[in-house]
C-alpha cells in the first residue's frame, strides 16, 4: 500500500512542476518590474530552460541594482531642487551654498580622543576603592607608552 502512494505522490509532483514551469511570465511573483524584463529576455526559451533563464537574470539584475542612493546624492539632488529658480552661475552658487549649510558636521579632535577606550578603565572597572586606584597604577605603569602618545597628541 505504502509504495503506491509514494508513487502517486511522486507522480502529483511532477506534474505540479511541469504545470508551474509552463505558467505564464506575471503569474509567478507578482508583476514586478525586474521579472516582466527577465521574462521578455527568455521568451524564445520553454520550459526549464525558461524558468533557469529568469531565475539567473532576476538575480544577477538584483545584484546589480543600486541599493540605497547615497547621503551625497540626495543633498545633491535636494539642493538642485531648491536651486532650480536660478540659471548659470547662480545656480551653482546656489547649489554649492546649500551643499555646505546641508554638510553633515565633523566630530573634533577632542570627540574622537573621548571615544577611544582607556584599556585600564576597562580593565580595573569592575573594581573599586583602593583597589581599582592600585590596578589603575599598575596598569598605568605597564602601559606608560601608551598615555605619552596620547598626552603628546593632545598638546599639538
Amino acid at each position: 500500500m505504502m509504495p503506491g502512494r509514494t508513487m502517486r505522490i511522486l507522480f502529483l509532483l511532477v506534474l505540479i512542476s511541469f504545470a508551474v514551469a509552463d505558467a505564464p511570465a506575471g503569474s509567478q511573483t507578482g508583476d514586478s518590474p525586474i521579472y516582466d524584463e527577465c521574462a521578455s529576455l527568455c521568451s524564445s526559451l520553454t520550459g526549464k530552460e525558461r524558468v533557469e533563464c529568469i531565475r539567473m537574470c532576476v538575480n544577477s539584475k538584483r545584484r546589480s541594482s543600486p541599493r540605497v542612493e547615497s547621503d551625497v546624492k540626495k543633498r545633491m539632488s535636494e539642493c538642485e531642487d531648491i536651486c532650480s529658480a536660478y540659471t548659470g552661475v547662480e545656480k551653482i552658487k546656489c547649489i554649492r551654498i546649500c551643499l555646505d549649510r546641508n554638510k553633515p558636521a565633523r566630530p573634533g579632535r577632542e570627540e574622537i580622543i573621548k571615544d577611544t577606550e582607556d584599556p585600564c578603565e576597562s580593565r580595573c572597572g569592575v573594581l573599586s576603592g583602593s583597589l581599582k586606584d592600585k590596578c589603575m597604577l599598575k596598569c598605568r605603569r605597564e602601559h606608560k607608552f601608551e598615555y605619552q602618545d596620547q598626552s603628546k597628541s593632545k598638546k599639538k
